[in-house]
């Protein structure tokens, strides 16, 4: 990516990423994955609740039933 938006070096774009970002760029791509995986938990609690959004693991009233059988 540094090399596309013009920086001839990958530590000069990781310095600047980070002054102006205020994280690394491997941490920054971590955060965008988490978030696409897991939009809900970005959301504050009091809002999910406020506007009725729900998370699968919320709408759940049982867990799955264990296959193992007890000693």
């Amino acid at each position: 990516i540094c090399l596309a938006v013009g920086f001839e070096s990958l530590g000069s774009f990781s310095t600047l990423f980070r002054n102006v970002v205020g994280w690394s760029p491997s941490i920054y791509r971590a955060r965008v994955w988490e978030q696409r995986r897991n939009p809900y938990k970005f959301i504050p609690g009091c809002m999910r609740t406020m506007f009725g959004i729900t998370s699968a693991a919320q709408e759940r009233n049982f867990q799955e039933a264990s296959t193992e059988q007890p000693c």
